[in-house]
């Protein structure tokens, strides 16, 4: 069974389930960057940012970066 936040994604706050830095993450997600793009947007390492994707993924319960996009922009829809 998929975690709540990602049944109501049209209710999610992002703020409250994800860290500034997943947000910022999450936010370049939203923008089309890749992984490496967003490691040098925000001088991380590729790794590093790998991981943000990843706890991104299971705090929201969505399968894909995908589903991040389709949520995030329902909510500022």
């Amino acid at each position: 069974m998929r975690p709540l936040l990602a049944q109501n994604a049209s209710r999610l706050d992002w703020s409250c389930v994800l860290t500034a830095r997943q947000q910022e993450v999450v936010a370049l997600i939203c923008r089309g960057l890749s992984n490496k793009e967003i490691a040098r947007e925000l001088r991380l390492s590729e790794g590093t940012t790998k991981v943000h994707v990843h706890n991104i993924l299971v705090k929201t319960g969505f399968r894909s970066r995908t589903e991040i996009i389709f949520a995030a922009t329902r909510l500022t829809a």
